[in-house]
């Protein structure tokens, strides 16, 4: 399987399909008082638009799931989904395809992160939930690809979210060297990334691939041997890894906008969900 880092919008992209970061309820930003939103442009709002209302339709017209689960944060009042958003089509860590309306894609693969959490926790490799859920979220979104040829992928959870970029990273290479080991995968994928993020993603790859050419690598699942906790890659050892999930994690670091490739989602900050 080849992996690829690309600088870009995602939208713009030409692929079998295109995997966005979504919501669970499939609604993008029709809930525009949502805290998330106000004034925001992220992936999954961008490539609504430039979609057009095939994508709305065939997002609202999926399945409603009972939702028994916390969903996203509910500690604030105005983090609580309402109208649009109160239903569940897609469930965190999951993912679903659909049309890709007016894009230059065949299909729209909608996969949902979790939240990072706001504790005070660094990463917990398989121990933590939240990060369990983030690498399922790409896992399955590789899966609902796995007969196509090339899929087009944003950093899932690195935007309003909160995930560190390279946490990120970590999880997306991961996940694809699962999906390879286990045939569940499309022949190649690129990850789209902004110039905000495609430095964290750089040094993870080439920390856990080697070089690559063009920004680009190949994994081979003969090769691929699982380690004592079940990582095909050994995230453990990734010095960006040992980083705070998310920079607000450190009270050091509260009320600071950037720090080591992370940063804190204000409003107009145009990032991924």
């Amino acid at each position: 399987m080849r992996v690829a880092l690309r600088r870009g919008r995602l939208e713009h992209q030409r692929a079998s399909a295109l995997i966005t970061s979504a919501n669970d309820s499939l609604v993008g930003n029709l809930q525009p008082e949502y805290w998330r939103f106000e004034g925001g442009i992220n992936v999954d709002g961008a490539l609504r638009a430039e979609a057009g209302p095939d994508l709305i339709d065939a997002c609202l017209a999926l399945p409603i799931k009972d939702e028994t689960e916390k969903r996203d944060l509910v500690r604030w009042t105005r983090a609580v989904k309402v109208h649009e958003s109160a239903v569940v089509r897609c469930p965190t860590g999951s993912a679903v395809k659909t049309t890709a309306g007016s894009l230059e894609a065949d299909n729209i693969i909608h996969a949902v992160a979790p939240d990072v959490e706001l504790t005070f926790g660094r990463y917990q490799g398989r121990k933590g939930a939240p990060e369990d859920l983030l690498r399922a979220a790409y896992r399955s979104s590789f899966k609902a690809a796995a007969d196509l040829e090339c899929v087009a992928c944003p950093a899932l959870g690195a935007g309003v979210k909160g995930w560190d970029p390279a946490v990120t990273a970590a999880f997306g290479l991961e996940a694809a060297a699962s999906a390879a080991l286990a045939n569940e995968a499309p022949r190649s994928i690129e990850f789209v990334l902004g110039d905000d993020t495609f430095a964290a993603w750089s040094r993870v790859f080439e920390t856990l691939l080697g070089p690559g050419a063009d920004d680009a690598w190949t994994i081979d699942p003969e090769e691929l041997v699982e380690d004592d906790v079940g990582d095909l890659l050994p995230l453990r050892d990734v010095d960006e890894i040992c980083l705070p999930r998310t920079l607000w994690a450190n009270p050091e670091n509260a009320g600071t906008q950037t720090t080591g490739g992370a940063w804190r989602w204000q409003p107009g900050d145009p990032r991924a969900v």
